[in-house]
């Protein structure tokens, strides 16, 4: 195994351990029940840019872009996102999953009293 294939090895190991996220994706819907999801992916060369368009069964790819490093490539996520907000699509709202908190049983006046021994 030759030298640069082993510094490119190991930077790639140190890349992966580093704490930066592979990806980065915002999921937009539209009227229909549509999903557009623009994400900034990790590829060898760099960064990659992307929309995934689902309608039903139908799913297609675009709006594709290379880049060199992470910066760029949330920036063209941006104006991505960007775009299609203007273009009518809507944030994914959450499912608010979980379970509702339940009030609380008393406040700072009120204070509970310690047990007896």
């Amino acid at each position: 195994m030759s030298t640069q294939a082993t510094v490119e090895t190991k930077a790639k190991a140190e890349t992966r351990r580093s704490g930066e996220p592979r990806s980065y994706g915002v999921r937009l819907v539209g009227a229909d029940g549509e999903l557009l999801w623009c994400r900034a992916i990790r590829v060898n060369a760099g960064w990659r840019t992307e929309a995934l368009h689902r309608s039903g069964k139908a799913r297609a790819r675009g709006a594709s872009a290379d880049h060199p490093t992470v910066e760029p490539a949330r920036a063209a996520l941006d104006k991505m996102v960007a775009a299609a907000l203007k273009g009518g699509w809507t944030r994914r709202e959450g499912r608010g999953g979980g379970f509702a908190r339940r009030p609380d049983a008393f406040d700072l006046a009120h204070l509970p009293k310690p047990g007896r021994k």
